[in-house]
């Protein structure tokens, strides 16, 4: 029986650059010829040693010869590496990384950030970093994507006293020292020529208001949850944040944290992240993406005659948006665009149930996959990102990079003249085999997608999991579940 497979069709289109006057107040991109951020990169111990408004500022808190009642009092410990230096009009800010107590969870660093304006004003603030990804840059730095978690601000006039300050809701932001040397947008690092300040909205603890209390008298955080905190080993109250978010700061907040984060090094305690927890990642943390999955699997959608879809599209901080791109009726594809840009990470989409449909993936969707890899590459935009999924009769399935280096090299060849020759391929022993099952077809794709180094990964019932599927020397399909 032959099979009329389906088939999606790839348009490139030239990215426009377009000027805005715009103002975001969640998002801003700050540029001034007079005034750009400068970053230096300085050993602790060289540091205190030769930098007076540093070991001023940190003596306050701490000191070098042995671990401080700051650092007992609020469990952790502040490393002995790099320093990040950044002077920015009258700031200079001081990052440095910090080992929590007593925690194992290796998924998040945290640093420990102190700053100091012309006016002598002080804070400091302790930043946690959950990625989701870490990509190195051209200038020996690094791209993250992930989440970031703020503790209200604490002015060293507040350091020993029972009861802090008050915060407001312009502690919610952090001006990030940004590089675009290379062409991709990264965290500065010393080597960096072309800084400028990033205005970033983040997750911030809060007064503690209405829990089960403010957190306790030496409570660094002082409100929060421990599960929406820092993983505050005091607990503290729970509490919600309150108020305008685009209220202006006070007088005393006027003066946003300045921050380049400091990560672990290659050797440090950071995850390497398998295609399962890749998966698990983009599932769990793209908003909406479970229930449109859920919407997908029901058959008001696998009985229409046409597909539906949503493109994956990072938005302006690097948050994963779904942009709905449906196939037109009675067609058998879905028209997709592959920005220049790289913003585009993955793609969502149905095939409707019917017999001539395949069950799982076509070499079409694998072109699609290719296109999006292509671009995400070539403007230096992290991989951890990356899927294809599609909804069928059979199941959720999602394609994930497995071997890069055999996606990169094969996968440029479907744009060749070898393209046809390679469908044929691809589809040649589903369309020889004779009484086609479904479990046949995702047998087949699952050896097609391998040649490729992509694995093929399915869906449980309630979308808590995944599975990667292989295949065995009997041609039998191995299913072995995520950890």
């Amino acid at each position: 029986m032959k099979h009329n497979l389906k088939k999606i069709t790839l348009l490139f289109i030239t990215a426009m650059l377009l000027g805005s006057c715009e103002k975001d107040e969640i998002y801003e991109k700050r540029q001034n010829s007079n005034s750009k951020p400068k970053i230096r990169e300085v050993k602790f111990n060289e540091l205190f040693k030769k930098d007076k408004k540093f070991s001023s500022l940190f003596e306050k808190i701490t000191s070098t010869n042995q671990r401080s009642s700051f650092e007992n009092q609020h469990g952790f410990t502040i490393l002995d590496g790099n320093v990040k230096v950044i002077e920015y009009n009258s700031i200079t800010s001081y990052t440095m990384l910090i080992n929590r107590d007593n925690v194992t969870d290796d998924s998040f660093f945290e640093n420990l950030v102190i700053q100091e304006d012309n006016n002598a004003n002080q804070k400091a603030v302790l930043i946690k970093y959950t990625p989701t990804s870490i990509t190195n840059s051209i200038d020996n730095s690094f791209i993250f994507e992930g989440t970031i978690q703020k503790s209200r601000a604490i002015h060293f006039s507040g350091l020993n006293k029972t009861n802090f300050e008050n915060t407001t809701n312009s502690d919610c932001y952090v001006e990030y020292t940004m590089c675009n040397w290379g062409g991709t947008e990264h965290h500065a690092g010393a080597n960096c020529t072309q800084t400028y300040t990033k205005r970033v909205k983040v997750n911030c603890i809060d007064e503690g208001g209405s829990g089960n209390g403010s957190g306790g008298d030496d409570d660094f955080w002082s409100g929060g949850s421990g599960n929406d905190g820092f993983d505050d080993p005091h607990g503290g109250g729970g509490g919600s944040a309150d108020g305008d978010p685009f209220a202006s700061p006070s007088q005393d907040e006027e003066n946003e944290t300045i921050t380049s984060p400091v990560k672990p090094g290659l050797s440090g305690n950071l995850p390497s992240l398998t295609p399962c927890n890749k998966v698990k990642n983009i599932t769990n943390n793209t908003p909406n993406l479970k229930d449109k999955i859920n919407n997908f699997k029901t058959p008001q959608v696998l009985n229409l005659n046409y597909e539906k879809g949503f493109n994956f599209v990072d938005d302006n901080q690097n948050k994963t948006q779904l942009i709905q791109n449906d196939g037109s009726v009675n067609s058998t594809f879905i028209t997709v665009t592959v920005p220049e840009d790289g913003s585009m990470s993955g793609l969502l989409h149905s095939h409707f149930d019917r017999p001539d449909m395949l069950p799982t993936f076509t070499f079409e969707d694998l072109m699609t996959f290719n296109a999006i890899y292509q671009w995400r590459k070539y403007n230096q935009k992290s991989q951890d990102k990356l899927t294809l999924m599609v909804v069928t009769r059979a199941g959720v399935f999602a394609m994930m990079i497995e071997n890069e280096s055999m996606f990169d090299t094969n996968g440029y060849n479907l744009w060749t003249e070898q393209n046809a020759q390679l469908r044929d391929n691809f589809n040649k022993s589903m369309q020889e085999k004779q009484n086609l099952t479904d479990e046949d077809v995702i047998i087949e794709v699952t050896k097609g997608l391998a040649n490729y180094g992509i694995g093929l990964y399915q869906a449980n019932s309630d979308i808590s999991n995944w599975s990667k599927i292989t295949v065995d020397a009997n041609n039998n399909k191995v299913t072995t579940p995520c950890n």
